[in-house]
């Protein structure tokens, strides 16, 4: 398999809820989730942010889609490696976005993940997500909504109009069905991963 669609959104704008949708229209997405489920990956990002030649087919061989970090971190290199992909911005305000990373991502991100015996995720989340991401500021809520924003702004002054979608979740399955070309799914579009509901 070879990706199809880049997400270029951070973590708190949808998602996970984005993940089930893109799986409902026979995508197989890559997610921060996968990263739990395969450990050994947390280590292969590390060196693709040494390694500006990195091979990305070791990490999305059995993929059509990323989501969230850690890939979104890279999305400038995933769409040189993969022109033929669309890239997708999944955003929100940015206020409520920073209300969302500080009461559920922001402890395990910042501070470290309690359960991780190897050290690797908490390696991959520091060099990828704080570094990377965040300019090494996780902390400040003006710091980091400025970063939220330069992101977002450099995706869309980089990515051709005719290659990138900017999307809400709200929007549902209009937008995102005729960006890719699909039918729209005879079901509601998920609305996954609430704060309330995160763990």
């Amino acid at each position: 398999m070879s990706l199809q669609l880049i997400g270029a959104g951070w973590g708190r704008t949808g998602t996970v809820s984005l993940r089930s949708a893109l799986a409902i229209l026979g995508y197989t997405p890559h997610h921060m989730s996968e990263v739990f489920a395969h450990p050994e990956q947390a280590e292969l990002f590390v060196q693709a942010a040494d390694d500006p030649a990195f091979d990305w087919q070791r990490i999305y061989a059995d993929y059509t889609a990323t989501l969230d970090w850690p890939g979104c971190a890279f999305w400038r290199e995933l769409a040189d490696a993969y022109p033929e992909a669309k890239v997708l911005l999944s955003v929100r305000d940015p206020a409520e976005w920073f209300d969302s990373y500080s009461g559920t991502i922001y402890r395990p991100v910042a501070l470290g993940w309690t359960d991780d015996p190897t050290g690797s995720w908490n390696d991959m989340a520091r060099r990828v997500i704080v570094e990377r991401s965040l300019g090494g500021e996780p902390h400040d809520r003006r710091h980091v909504i400025d970063a939220f924003r330069r992101h977002n702004d450099a995706v869309r002054a980089t990515i051709a109009p005719e290659r990138l979608l900017v999307h809400r979740v709200d929007q549902g399955w209009k937008p995102l069905c005729e960006f890719l070309g699909q039918p729209v799914p005879d079901q509601p579009f998920p609305h996954l991963n609430t704060r309330g509901t995160w763990e």
